[in-house]
């Protein structure tokens, strides 16, 4: 907590985004292998042309506060991820944990969007949270 997104993405080598300076957004440099790996192309097609781009000033503010702080939670680590690497995912449960978060880590051999990719498995996984209060 304290950072912003755009600071901790540096500092992890992760740079697919591309920035528009005039509008101030950014948008992945590949939609589909980011965000939608494992998904059938047709779907995948269909998820990536729905997104719009973000703003940019919204990944530099760092944050005021942290639920995870507060409420026990579980992180679903997805071990093939092409958005947020295996040892960012990592990185983000250290530093929670070593704020003091009650966290604990559930993995799931999926890319970036588990719900749509496995949702069996995906559920699965949050009921046990929701079964487990964490």
């Amino acid at each position: 907590m304290g950072d912003g997104l755009v600071e901790f993405f540096t500092e992890m080598n992760i740079n697919w985004w591309a920035v528009n300076k005039e509008t101030k957004t950014l948008f992945p440099d590949d939609p589909i292998y980011r965000f939608y790996f494992g998904l059938p192309a047709a779907e995948a097609l269909k998820r990536a042309a729905a997104l719009v781009p973000h703003a940019l000033r919204s990944m530099g503010v760092p944050a005021a506060s942290a639920a995870w702080l507060e409420v026990p939670s579980t992180y679903l680590i997805c071990t093939e991820d092409n958005a947020l690497t295996l040892e960012f995912q990592r990185e983000i449960m250290k530093r929670a944990q070593a704020e003091g978060a009650n966290m604990r880590t559930v993995e799931m051999k999926t890319g970036h969007s588990p719900w749509l990719v496995d949702v069996g498995v995906f559920v699965g996984h949050l009921l046990d949270a929701v079964n487990t209060g964490i």
